[in-house]
């Protein structure tokens, strides 16, 4: 499709991009419309990257899609004005479809250039990966977004690879630009699930599920087992995953003749208490909110004494206070 054809065709003639700024247009356009100053810098930051994409389309001579494409969003952007439908798509601005998933404020959805975010009440955002803008087929390769959710520095996107099976997770900053990015292990997706409380996979289970072995149980908090390994249960709520630096605990993790025998509620999250079978120490670890490893060391013979007084549970089997 043409997009804009006259400003195309003068770009053609002088084989340089248009010099003719937006703004100007849309006050001849329109003299009595007042530009808002948000889009106004949208504006200005796509302008600045005009000549680039100028030079990446034409340098061998040819018009390329890109600058079609590129148009296409300046088109949309420009129509967010309310001037007019400029591109001839019977729709005025870049239209939001949201996904299937909401995580807290955020939404996933698409548009007419490729995927977006939209975070409550504001405009939705573009995510695009080394200047690409991300789609259902950029990357391609059989991966397709999620899910979206809002971080401390802007925000993270999921991803599913229908050919591999194979998860990944993308940062981006607070305009949509890619950081940084990994593929995930089960364990790290299952502890994202748990984290987010969305199920990632769509296995109808949120994280580990529910506890099928129970270890103990005090003041209501029980220790146990799923099917991924050491996890804490309040009531019938779902299961929280146990962690150590990114992987989930288990029998064999960390292993070398340690289990769990007790866990309780503390004011940071929770205190997770082991027995070495080989060794017969005994260990505590400090978890945060989530399950999640922050500190943690053996204990003597006093410390385990005073942990069975505090926590009125018999750790050590020979009953409470007796070593």
């Amino acid at each position: 499709m043409l997009v804009m054809p006259k400003l195309l065709a003068r770009a053609k003639e002088k084989q340089a991009p248009p010099t003719t700024r937006f703004t100007v247009m849309a006050t001849r356009r329109k003299n009595t419309l007042p530009v808002p100053t948000h889009v106004q810098a949208l504006i200005d930051a796509l302008e600045a990257l005009r000549p680039a994409y100028w030079t990446a389309c034409h340098g061998t001579g040819s018009t390329s899609s890109t600058w079609m494409i590129y148009n296409e969003v300046f088109s949309a952007r420009i129509d967010d004005l309310k001037l007019t439908d400029l591109n001839g798509d019977s729709s005025t601005g870049l239209i939001f479809s949201a996904g299937l998933v909401s995580i807290g404020s955020v939404t996933l959805g698409s548009n007419q250039v490729g995927y977006a975010i939209k975070d409550g009440a504001a405009s939705p955002i573009q995510f695009s990966f080394s200047g690409q803008l991300a789609s259902s087929s950029s990357p391609g390769a059989g991966w397709s977004a999620i899910a979206a959710a809002a971080t401390s520095t802007g925000y993270e996107i999921f991803w599913k690879n229908a050919v591999t099976g194979q998860d990944a997770r993308w940062v981006l900053d607070a305009r949509g630009n890619y950081s940084s990015g990994a593929l995930l292990s089960t364990p790290e997706l299952l502890l994202a699930e748990n984290r987010l409380n969305t199920d990632l996979n769509k296995d109808s289970i949120t994280g580990v599920g529910i506890l099928n072995t129970f270890t103990s149980t005090i003041n209501g908090l029980s220790l146990g087992n799923t099917s991924f390994g050491y996890a804490l249960q309040s009531g019938t709520n779902s299961a929280i995953p146990i962690s150590l630096f990114g992987q989930l605990v288990s029998a064999s993790n960390p292993g070398s003749g340690w289990s769990t025998i007790a866990a309780t509620s503390s004011s940071t999250g929770y205190d997770l208490y082991w027995k070495n079978a080989v060794s017969g120490q005994f260990a505590r670890w400090n978890l945060n909110s989530n399950g999640a490893y922050t500190s943690g060391g053996l204990l003597s013979n006093l410390e385990l004494i005073n942990a069975e007084s505090s926590i009125g549970f018999d750790l050590t089997g020979n009953g409470i206070g007796v070593i």
